[in-house]
């Protein structure tokens, strides 16, 4: 992929394509942490980086990515555990697709491939003077390059990341809290309803996943049982409206006489 004709054919696309200042930022950094990555066609990247470079909030960077994924931008998929979401951005350029071949690569990108041993070494150097690894074509190295330079990844992935003013929990964590729950509305509302409980009691927990897990959703779900209940009621009312009811109920066999 070429990094200058990819920006172009960019926005060339925005004009004829609405897409938000948040989706607009997450799109730059990606492209600046695939360019890092020596353009494997995958790459992995924690939230909490993404987060950093952008200014988004977490909730802001998900949304980000489904608008660019909705507008055909971006793929990425979620892991199990601890692991960071895979990331694989859809070039617009036509001749994108023959970039890995070009061997006679801009100045802008001339450093950043990763099939030349010594010479990528010298030209990989970020601008606070901290090194580029190498990426494996089909495995990514431990000290992933799509992570802070001078923190490994695995410590990201374990960063606790604040939800609400007294909820914090890992990427990790809000995202199985998401798949759990069938949605993220869902989940914005267990945190919502354990950060009102422990501003107002003072309750610390070990694990706010964990205690959303023990009793939360248990009441997100009471919760919801209710407002149900409340609109059946309301759904039956709106149907009897109108009709007329007999003061009194007479028997099955009852008939007029002369």
């Amino acid at each position: 992929m070429n990094y200058i004709r990819e920006l172009n054919a960019f926005y060339d696309w925005l004009e004829t394509n609405g897409l938000s200042l948040s989706a607009f930022a997450l799109w730059h950094v990606l492209m600046h942490i695939a360019n890092k990555a020596a353009w494997t066609d995958e790459f992995a990247v924690a939230v909490s980086v993404l987060c950093a470079k952008t200014g988004l909030s977490p909730r802001a960077v998900y949304e980000a990515r489904n608008e660019l994924r909705i507008k055909g931008r971006l793929d990425w998929r979620s892991r199990k555990g601890n692991q960071s979401a895979i990331y694989r951005l859809i070039p617009l350029s036509a001749s994108s697709a023959d970039n890995h071949a070009d061997n006679n690569l801009s100045a802008i990108n001339a450093g950043n491939r990763a099939d030349n041993g010594a010479d990528n070494h010298a030209g990989n150097r970020a601008d606070n003077g901290a090194p580029l690894n190498k990426l494996n074509e089909t495995k990514l190295n431990n000290n992933n390059t799509c992570s802070n330079e001078q923190e490994p990844l695995a410590a990201q992935q374990k960063q606790k990341i604040k939800y609400a003013e007294f909820v914090s929990m890992t990427n990790a964590e809000y995202e199985a809290l998401v798949a759990k729950l069938g949605g993220e509305e869902r989940a914005k509302r267990c945190v919502e309803i354990l950060d009102n409980y422990k501003g107002a009691t003072g309750k610390k927990y070990k694990s706010d996943y964990r205690a959303i897990l023990n009793w939360v959703i248990t009441r997100l779900e009471e919760e919801e049982q209710k407002k149900q209940k409340v609109v059946n009621i309301h759904a039956d009312s709106s149907a009897n409206i109108g009709k007329q009811r007999s003061k009194y109920k007479l028997p099955d066999d009852f008939y007029w006489s002369n």
